[in-house]
């Protein structure tokens, strides 16, 4: 008697991933063989497979480039970036930026992929309205630990891509708690005293800039230097493409106030220098002294 299709997978896939964990050179032959769709497969109906599936889909982001890769009996060409779009693209990715332990995992592999990606097609699903707000909504909800780690990604991808940092930048909610509020709202009948409440609680989750509110938050909850300088070049990166950069720091939180106060702060020269230096290109109104 042959085993089930199930009872196979629960033995493959360890084997692959333990297989390309010893050889990245697996990869792109694993990928070409079509097993990026089976693990997206995988992902959606195997939990218990999930976190092997997807640490594989998480390093053919990082391996995916326009190299070809030719399989033997077979006659078409095939790349690892290719065959991630097959299996859902940026958007099987973007899904787990609302997982707590795959979102900062998931930001990394689709920076990775960005850097490699010479046809833009990533950058473009990458700079939609809903992606840019699991982005935000990723580092709100980030503990001090994610959140480190999620800068490094987050900066490389907002140095190559000016069209996701203008997304960014015009987030102006946090879906997630307004989601929540606003389901209250057409349950409870109108001129009610909760309803009245309710409004004025969604009403408060719909702040302006809410990517440049978490960085000026970041920024004073976090004394790091090393932190506060990756804050910083995000910053800068998220400002450069923008045609209104003042009045995204006048906005955001009293951005403006707390670049000053860490330009004025010398125990930390870097973190210093790189305030100073925003303060002077983009908001030459209140240039640091």
């Amino acid at each position: 008697e042959f085993p089930r299709c199930d009872e196979l997978e629960d033995q493959l896939v360890p084997c692959l991933y333990y297989l390309c964990r010893i050889d990245r050179a697996r990869l792109g032959r694993a990928a070409a063989c079509g097993a990026a769709r089976r693990l997206a497969e995988c992902v959606a109906r195997r939990r218990h497979l999930k976190q092997f599936a997807l640490a594989v889909l998480c390093e053919l982001c990082h391996a995916a480039s326009t190299e070809t890769v030719l399989v033997e009996g077979s006659s078409e060409p095939h790349t690892i970036a290719s065959e991630l779009w097959r299996a859902g693209g940026v958007n099987l990715f973007a899904r787990l930026l609302v997982e707590a332990y795959w979102g900062v995992r998931a930001l990394a592999a689709l920076a990775a992929w960005l850097a490699k990606d010479t046809s833009r097609r990533v950058e473009a699903e990458l700079a939609t309205k809903p992606c840019a707000e699991q982005i935000v909504d990723l580092l709100r909800r980030a503990s001090r630990s994610e959140f480190e780690h999620a800068l490094t990604p987050l900066r490389d991808a907002l140095e190559r891509s000016p069209a996701l940092a203008l997304a960014l930048l015009s987030v102006d909610s946090v879906t997630q708690n307004y989601k929540q509020y606003k389901g209250l709202i057409k349950q409870t009948p109108q001129g009610n005293d909760l309803s009245l409440q309710t409004n004025a609680q969604a009403t408060r989750q719909m702040k302006p800039r809410a990517f440049a509110r978490e960085i000026a938050r970041r920024l004073r909850r976090h004394t790091s230097a090393l932190v506060r300088k990756a804050l910083l070049e995000i910053l800068r990166a998220a400002l450069k493409p923008s045609d209104q950069p003042q009045s995204i720091l006048n906005e955001a939180d009293d951005l403006t106030n707390t670049l000053n106060k860490l330009a004025q702060d010398t125990s930390q020269v870097l973190v210093c220098d790189l305030a100073a230096s925003i303060l002077s290109e983009f908001n030459d109104s209140t240039r640091a002294t």
